[in-house]
């Protein structure tokens, strides 16, 4: 008498409830969002030139997701990609006081994309409140372009602006009817600084390159309200804000035909601010 099958189903008895108790223990959800998205950001080097970003807008969508074991461990993992509607780039004194200009940003070829993940502990002092602190990395990419102008030094920008670094935070759950939850959080970044950028002047066809290097930090914030529509769908709203900023670091610029010109990095300060519908689906 082959027992291999007898064998093969007693397995599957000792496991089944092992199974249903480990997923008893896992509560995951996922979130589509899409909504809106605003950048800026501005550099000053020690010989008082400067560059600004300036009202980067942007259509944003992306996903995030959030698993909890044991009602206790908490892991979250974002992604958000955004494609460029509007903005601008404008020199400050940047060759000269007197030639200071603005650029338009190019719509369909400018993105913005924003990975972010985080682990924290659970706290449950109410059965209507929860607390969790967490610790995380994110990372920011913004990858920018500029039409091609007739005039001032900035023609076809393209500058690829980097933000990265560890985070830890504090993030509460409040359930203010059987329906209605409000999220809140907040975090402190370490921020490190990247950007490299090339450009032509008009008129000359030599391109000119600047990278830039700096170290800082950041604080954000951002809240969310949903509503639970059916068991374990919810729908909502959320909105966030952050600002970043250095006090120094390091700049190289090549301009064309002539040697690289190093210059101190005195200041870099960047603020970006979205809105999303979200709509979260729980299992």
């Amino acid at each position: 008498m082959n027992k291999r099958p007898f064998l093969f189903l007693a397995c599957l008895t000792l496991l089944f409830p092992m199974t249903c108790e480990a997923a008893k223990n896992v509560a995951v959800e996922v979130t589509p969002a899409v909504g809106y998205r605003q950048d800026s950001l501005k550099w000053t080097a020690n010989d008082k030139s400067s560059g600004q970003w300036k009202n980067i807008k942007f259509i944003e969508y992306g996903a995030k997701a959030k698993a909890v074991i044991k009602d206790r461990y908490v892991f979250n993992f974002d992604v958000m990609v955004g494609n460029l509607i509007g903005g601008s780039f404008q020199d400050n004194n940047y060759l000269n006081p007197l030639l200071a200009s603005s650029v338009p940003a190019q719509k369909g070829s400018s993105l913005s994309f924003r990975p972010n993940f985080g682990i924290g502990y659970k706290f449950k002092p109410k059965r209507c409140f929860a607390l969790v602190s967490q610790l995380g990395f994110f990372y920011e990419l913004l990858y920018l372009k500029t039409k091609k102008v007739n005039s001032g030094p900035f023609s076809e920008l393209k500058d690829t602006v980097q933000w990265f670094g560890p985070w830890i935070g504090l993030d509460t759950t409040t359930k203010l009817t059987q329906r209605l939850t409000l999220d809140l959080g907040g975090a402190y970044q370490l921020a490190f600084y990247r950007n490299s950028a090339t450009w032509n002047t008009p008129f000359i066809q030599t391109q000119n390159r600047t990278n830039q290097k700096a170290t800082g930090q950041g604080v954000a914030g951002r809240v969310r309200l949903q509503y639970e529509v059916v068991k374990s769908v919810s729908l909502g709203g959320e909105a966030d804000i952050a600002w970043k900023w250095t006090n120094s670091g390091h700049s190289t610029r090549k301009f064309a035909d002539t040697p690289t010109v190093k210059n101190t990095l005195t200041k870099v300060t960047a603020r970006t601010w979205g809105a999303r519908l979200v709509l979260t689906k729980a299992f």
